[in-house]
């Protein structure tokens, strides 16, 4: 698909000619065309009236693509979706009702990642220097898993609310200077959040947070929003969190129907184990696909198609995935950028998707 000739607000008269404008076949079988629209959904969302075809956004960023042709109940995949919603049940099981718990850190909690990721991830330019992988690859690194982490999670989340065996919602928590606890954010502290974040949004000239979080600004809009709030408010920092109510009555129940017994410590690290195995594996399926699919990727093709691609997703995933993994946060905190050209240190700040 040649989809840099897409446009926002692009009107297309029909399916012939959208075909003709990505220069791939026309399909005779509506099931063939099904998955065009399917793909095209990774790089677009768009809405048909009658045959026309109107695009709404094009994508900075083109998502991952899910295959779900031959996926049995009995697949990997189901295997991967059954073993998350086993651990989060596991993790709920155990907080006496309630949990408020950011996405980062249940992640964590399951298994998914090592303790490196969060930490890391906040040090892209250090890490950069401490691996020798250019920052880039790390920015994609972290922009491609955020997003399928993020999408994972909720699916999960959604799935148990689906059975009532939780309710929750997305929320915002925040810490007041001077205090060692969190809290649930009230209507007049989002309120001034909101403010914040739309004033640093116009004098960086961006228009919405999902172009900021994507851009090599998002640190710095971290860093103007926080010196706002310190002076707007009483907030010392906040963050989004899962704020998760568990129907216990039905909780054990939904174990056993899961795993047929409630996880000992054993069973529960050797679930963590696999599923830790599974998200590597999918991460380099993941950028093995991108680096075959690079002429696609808009500005980052460059970077997908270079021979050391794959190579380095692998050392970046063993670092910050692999549970095995010995904590290097503090090693990465401690390289010195200082050697590095000015010209780069100013070009090494590219966004990636934020975790509470």
């Amino acid at each position: 698909m040649k989809t840099e000739k897409l446009k926002a607000g692009q009107s297309i008269k029909n399916y012939k000619a959208l075909c003709e404008l990505l220069e791939i076949p026309v399909k005779s079988s509506s099931k063939s065309k099904m998955y065009q629209f399917k793909e095209l959904e990774r790089f677009c969302s768009y809405r048909k009236s009658g045959h026309n075809i109107l695009i709404d956004e094009v994508f900075e960023e083109e998502k991952e693509k899910v295959e779900n042709r031959g996926k049995s109940a009995g697949s990997r995949r189901n295997i991967y979706g059954n073993a998350i919603q086993l651990l989060i049940v596991d993790l709920l099981a155990q907080c006496n009702g309630h949990i408020s718990i950011s996405r980062s850190r249940l992640l964590n909690r399951i298994g998914m990642i090592n303790n490196n990721y969060g930490g890391c991830g906040e040090l892209v330019p250090k890490l950069s220097k401490y691996t020798r992988i250019n920052e880039k690859v790390i920015y994609d690194f972290y922009n491609t898993s955020n997003s399928n982490f993020k999408s994972t999670i909720e699916s999960a989340l959604n799935n148990l609310m689906d059975k009532r065996i939780i309710m929750y919602n997305t929320v915002i928590k925040v810490r007041e200077k001077g205090e060692f606890i969190t809290r649930i954010a009230s209507e007049n502290e989002l309120s001034v959040i909101m403010d914040c974040e739309k004033e640093v949004l116009e004098k960086m000239k961006y228009k919405k947070m999902s172009h900021v979080r994507i851009s090599r600004d998002w640190k710095k809009f971290k860093g103007k929003v926080k010196k706002y709030l310190n002076e707007y408010s009483d907030i010392e920092y906040y963050y989004t969190a899962y704020d998760i109510n568990v129907n216990e009555k039905y909780i054990e129940q939904e174990l056993i129907e899961l795993a047929d017994l409630l996880l000992e410590e054993v069973k529960r690290e050797e679930e963590k184990n696999n599923l830790n195995t599974t998200v590597i594996d999918n991460l380099l399926k993941n950028a093995e696909h991108r680096n075959e699919n690079s002429f696609t990727a808009g500005k980052m093709g460059k970077v997908r198609s270079e021979v050391t691609y794959i190579d380095n997703i692998k050392k970046l995933a063993s670092l910050l995935i692999d549970k095995s993994t010995s904590d290097i946060t503090q090693n990465v905190m401690d390289v010195s950028l200082e050697t590095l050209p000015q010209d780069l240190l100013d070009d090494i700040e590219e966004a990636f998707l934020m975790f509470g």
